[in-house]
């Protein structure tokens, strides 16, 4: 048997046995001391069995014991005096008293953050709340939005739609007006023969006249442009009648040359000088 394992029971079967506090400190090899330190620690907070069990102890003490069985504890040097049973009970209620004040004291310190904490989570959930609602809003804000950008892409989609069909429709009918001015420029043409010698006629007898009106102005004009260096003065008043006739004609008139060379310079001339006047 030790001290460190000396329990209740052994306690209660030696003390029916007549062991007294001599007995139980020479079987666990321990001072007085040592042992009432085991006895707090087996029985946490009874004083009434501690005080009952020394009572036993100090009994037995009493009862007749036989000389064999008798066994004196050698004392040790410089040992301190066994306190008492009333002095140690003062000292363990002062400890424990102690141990209370400083329950105590972490109890309201424990009490005082719990009360913090609490203050902080309600803030934290108003704050979350408040923030909910303003999500929520701008949420419904931000659908809003959504469902109106939803109404500007179907529009977009409805007049892309329509524009392909203008698109489309005046294409058809560009071709198709170009079409008839080939047709009219066809019907309403007038072929003129322009022979070497500077004579100018009308092809096929057609009823058309022509007008030459301007040709003399026109031809100092032409004296001055660079094409024109090369010809004979007869070929560039034919050019200035022929350009005169065309810009007088309201029928698409077709000129035939028969000097190519004319005919070239009159190619290159005809878009400057016969743009007809808006009526």
């Amino acid at each position: 048997m030790t001290l460190n394992t000396l329990t209740a029971k052994q306690v209660r079967m030696e003390l029916k046995r007549g062991a007294t506090m001599n007995d139980f400190c020479v079987k666990c090899s321990c001072s007085e001391d040592d042992l009432q330190g085991r006895l707090h620690r087996l029985w946490r907070r009874d004083e009434a069995t501690i005080m009952e069990i020394l009572s036993q102890m100090r009994a037995n003490e009493k009862l007749p014991r036989k000389a064999a069985t008798i066994k004196t504890i050698p004392k040790a040097p410089k040992k301190l005096p066994v306190a008492t049973a009333e002095t140690k009970q003062e000292n363990d209620t002062d400890a424990l008293k102690a141990q209370e004040t400083k329950l105590s004291e972490d109890i309201s310190k424990l009490e005082a953050e719990y009360g913090q904490l609490v203050g902080e989570a309600k803030e934290a959930l108003a704050a979350a709340r408040h923030n909910l609602i303003q999500f929520d809003q701008y949420y419904a804000s931000l659908r809003l939005e959504y469902n109106h950008y939803l109404q500007q892409v179907a529009k977009f989609e409805e007049v892309k739609a329509k524009l392909a069909e203008v698109t489309q429709a005046q294409q058809q009918k560009t071709k198709l007006r170009e079409e008839l001015q080939r047709q009219i420029a066809e019907a309403t043409s007038l072929p003129v023969c322009v022979y070497a010698d500077g004579q100018i006629e009308p092809m096929d007898d057609s009823p058309e006249k022509l007008n030459f009106a301007g040709w003399k102005k026109l031809y100092e004009t032409l004296l001055r442009q660079k094409e024109c260096e090369n010809l004979r003065v007869r070929d560039i008043q034919t050019l200035a009648k022929v350009l005169a006739a065309v810009k007088n004609c309201p029928a698409t008139v077709v000129a035939v040359f028969d000097d190519s060379e004319l005919e070239e310079v009159f190619r290159v001339l005809s878009p400057v000088y016969t743009a007809k006047e808006d009526c």
